[in-house]
C-alpha cells in the first residue's frame, strides 16, 4: 500500500478517522438487493471503474502471474483498465479463466452464482458449468467465505479493480477435484483445494468467481514442467492441495492466513520457519529481522484478527488491538494481550500506557483516512509501519509530523503462495483456529448470500460462511 507525505491539520483527524470505522456500517441505508431467478443476465457493459492509486512511494507492481497489456474491459476478464493490476498488497490472481489453458462453457445443467449485477445488487443466478482446460480441474465448490475487504466493496461499486459488471463474487472458496484435464498431473480426483473460481461464462465476468457450484482450479506445476509461459500458470500458483483429511468449511480460511502471514514474514512480525515450515529467510522482503516485540493492529476484522494470531504464533510478547468493541473476546482469544475500544476518547493515551516508548511495529487493517497517520503517532522512532486495508484506497495519507521520529513505511505487499506449506502446517497442530473467525456449525445457503453479508455488516460475524453445493 502506498502513501505520501501530505500534511493533515489536526491531531483529531486521526481520532475521527477511527470512529468513522464504526460508524460506516450505520451510514449504510440498505443491505444489497439479492434475487434468485433463471432469466438471462443482461448484456455485459463495460466497467467504469478505475484503478486508484495513492501518491508517492512507487508504483503498483503487477501482480504475479498478471498479464501486461491484459484484455481488461473487453475481454471480460480484466480486473482493472487495461495494462494496470492490484497492487502488491491485494490478493493477485487474476480470474483463473484466463489461466490454465482456455477454460469453456459446459452444455450440462447450469448451476448457481452469486453474481453481481450492478451497486447493491445482488443475485443468485444460474451460469453455464465451466470446463476445464489441458491444465484445468473441475471443481465442485463446497463452502466460500466472506470477505469485507473485498466482497463487500465489490456489490457497493467502489473496489477498485473489479471486473466488468455482471461479474461473480468470491475469492476465498474451497473446492473438490471432480475431473481433470488431459495434461493435469499433480491434482487428483477428490482432491480439496482453495482460492478456486468459475469462469466468465453466461454472460458474466468474474472478480475470483469463487460464490458458485462449481469452479476451475489450474495444475500450475504441470504447466511450469511443460514449459508453459507464467501466464498460463503464474497467478494460481495458491491452488494446491489441502492436507488429507482437512475440513473443508475451515479450509476457507487458508486464503486470509496465507495472504496475511505472507505480509506479516515480509513485514517480519512472523517468520517462515514459524510452524514448522522451511522457507529460507531470504523469501521475506530485506532478508533479515528487525526486533518486534511490541506490535499494534488497528482494526478487528478478519485481517486484523489474523495478524494477531500470527504474532502470537511467531512469539511477539505484546500485541495489542484497538477495534470494534463487540470484538474483544475473539481479539483475546486469537492472541491479543490487550484491547482497546476505537470508541473510546483516550484511546491513544492508553495505548501509550502500554507501549510509552512507542510500538516496534502498526499495522492499519482498515484503511480509513486518518488511522495510520493515528498508528505514526504511536510508533517507536525507527520503527515500521505498514497499510493494508483498502476501505479509503487512494485517499489515505501519512503526516511525518505525527511521528516520533524516523520512521519506515512497509510497501513490500505479499504473495499468497509462498506460504501455503507454513498455514497447513500450522493448521495441523491447531495454532490456526477456523472457528475464532466462522461458525462452522451454520453456514448460509448459497441462495442466502445476502443474508450472509449483512450479518457481516451488523457484525454479527466475523466473517460468513457460505454452503456452495446443496
Amino acid at each position: 500500500m502506498h502513501a505520501h507525505g501530505r500534511a493533515l491539520a489536526g491531531r483529531s483527524r486521526a481520532e475521527r478517522g477511527l470512529r468513522r470505522q464504526g460508524a460506516a456500517a450505520g451510514r449504510r441505508a440498505r443491505a444489497p438487493r439479492c434475487h434468485r431467478g433463471d432469466g438471462p443476465l443482461p448484456p455485459l457493459r463495460g466497467a467504469a471503474h478505475a484503478l486508484l492509486r495513492l501518491e508517492g512511494l512507487q508504483r503498483p507492481r503487477a501482480a504475479v502471474g498478471a498479464r501486461s497489456g491484459s484484455r481488461g474491459h473487453n475481454g471480460r476478464n480484466g480486473l482493472a483498465e487495461e495494462g494496470r493490476a492490484p497492487p502488491a498488497t491485494y490478493p493477485s490472481c487474476p480470474p483463473c479463466s484466463v489461466l490454465g489453458g482456455a477454460a469453456g462453457a459446459s452444455q450440462e445443467e447450469p448451476v448457481k452464482a452469486a453474481i453481481v449485477e450492478g451497486p447493491d445488487r445482488l443475485a443468485v443466478r444460474d451460469i453455464p458449468e465451466p470446463v476445464p482446460g489441458d491444465y484445468q480441474a473441475l471443481c465442485e465448490l463446497l463452502y466460500g467465505a466472506t470477505c469485507s475487504g473485498t466482497d463487500s466493496h465489490i456489490i457497493e461499486g467502489n473496489f477498485p479493480w473489479i471486473s466488468p459488471y455482471p461479474t461473480v463474487l468470491g475469492h476465498e472458496s474451497v473446492g473438490r477435484v471432480v475431473k481433470l484435464g488431459p495434461k493435469v498431473r499433480h491434482l487428483r480426483p477428490g482432491d480439496l483445494v482453495p482460492r478456486v473460481g468459475t469462469t466468465p461464462v453466461g454472460g458474466a465476468s468474474v472478480t475470483w468467481g469463487g460464490f458458485a457450484e462449481f469452479g476451475i482450479a489450474t495444475d500450475f506445476r504441470a504447466a511450469q514442467e511443460d514449459g508453459a509461459p507464467p501466464s498460463v500458470w503464474g497467478g494460481c500458483r495458491m491452488q494446491r492441495a489441502l492436507p488429507p483429511g482437512t475440513d473443508p468449511a475451515a479450509a476457507t480460511m487458508f486464503i486470509t492466513w496465507r495472504e496475511t502471514l505472507s505480509y506479516a514474514n515480509r513485514i517480519s512480525i512472523s517468520s517462515p520457519t514459524v510452524g514448522g515450515a522451511s522457507l529460507p529467510r531470504e523469501a521475506t522482503v530485506g532478508g533479515t529481522s528487525p526486533s518486534r516485540d511490541t506490535i499494534l493492529i488497528i482494526g478487528s476484522g478478519g485481517n486484523a484478527l489474523a495478524y494477531i494470531a500470527h504474532a502470537r504464533n511467531a512469539g511477539c510478547p505484546v500485541r495489542v488491538m484497538i477495534g470494534s468493541p463487540g470484538r474483544e473476546a475473539v481479539a483475546l482469544k486469537a492472541g491479543a494481550t490487550a484491547f482497546l475500544s476505537y470508541k473510546a476518547d483516550d484511546v491513544r493515551e492508553a495505548a501509550l500506557g502500554l507501549c510509552p516508548d512507542g510500538f516496534d511495529l502498526v499495522i492499519d487493517a482498515v484503511g480509513k483516512v486518518g488511522l495510520a497517520d493515528l498508528g505514526l503517532s504511536l510508533l517507536r522512532p525507527g520503527g515500521t509501519i505498514g497499510i493494508y486495508g483498502i476501505d479509503d484506497y487512494g485517499k489515505c495519507t501519512l503526516d511525518p509530523g505525527r511521528s516520533q521520529g524516523t520512521f519506515t513505511c512497509f510497501n513490500g505487499g505479499y504473495d499468497e503462495a509462498e506460504t501455503h506449506d507454513q498455514v497447513a502446517a500450522l493448521f495441523q497442530v491447531g495454532r490456526l483456529d477456523a472457528s475464532l473467525w466462522l461458525d462452522l456449525t451454520h453456514p448460509f445457503a448459497l441462495g442466502e448470500i445476502a443474508e450472509a453479508f449483512e450479518a457481516v455488516r451488523q457484525r454479527r460475524v466475523v466473517k460468513a460462511l457460505v454452503r456452495l453445493r446443496a
